[in-house]
């Protein structure tokens, strides 16, 4: 059994949030006292892409939420299954800018990560290359839901997608008209 940690962190492109991710965060916390929760791409005037990531990960129409928007879901998610709000930070996770990563989460803040596609090997690879120690939460390949896929349906209003989110995530969208932003 691995010792628990004090501090970790996860990260994410979360647009939206869903399932899986809430899945990755809550494994998470079995393993943490404290979890820093990154946002990846947090920067949609200035999306940058990372050899061995998928093209989408860069396109506007891949990253409708903003940052605050993002960490306004992530909040409310983690309040709607109870889990207390000292125990946990949202910040920017630039893994597009490696180099800049320290200034947002020390080096010494072991990173979780699950592997669910093969861009996750070339996260892990990238940030160990950085100095973080990484360690692989669960492997599932292929991923079971896709962002992509609930950004399609939410286009489409097919309101299938609301079985692969949290609730809280379906009011939160709900109230940001999300489908004229994805048309």
């Amino acid at each position: 059994m691995k010792p628990h940690l004090s501090v970790a962190s996860v990260h994410g492109r979360f647009q939206p949030l869903h399932l899986e991710h809430m899945e990755y965060i809550t494994k998470a916390f079995t393993r943490t006292s404290f979890l820093y929760i990154g946002i990846t791409q947090y920067e949609r005037a200035n999306l940058q892409s990372v050899p061995g990531a998928s093209r989408h990960r860069t396109d506007v129409d891949s990253n409708p939420l903003s940052f605050f928007e993002r960490l306004t879901l992530i909040g409310l998610a983690l309040d709607e299954i109870g889990v207390a709000k000292d125990t946990y930070a949202v910040v920017p996770f630039p893994i597009e800018k490696p180099d800049q990563l320290g200034d947002f989460l020390p080096v010494d803040v072991p990173v979780l990560t699950t592997w669910v596609e093969e861009w996750n090997q070339t996260k892990i690879e990238l940030l160990q290359r950085n100095g973080y120690t990484v360690e692989v939460l669960f492997n599932r390949d292929p991923k079971t839901i896709a962002g992509s896929d609930i950004r399609a349906c939410i286009a489409k209003d097919d309101d299938s997608w609301k079985s692969l989110v949290p609730a809280a995530t379906v009011g939160y969208l709900e109230s940001l008209d999300l489908p004229s932003r994805l048309i």
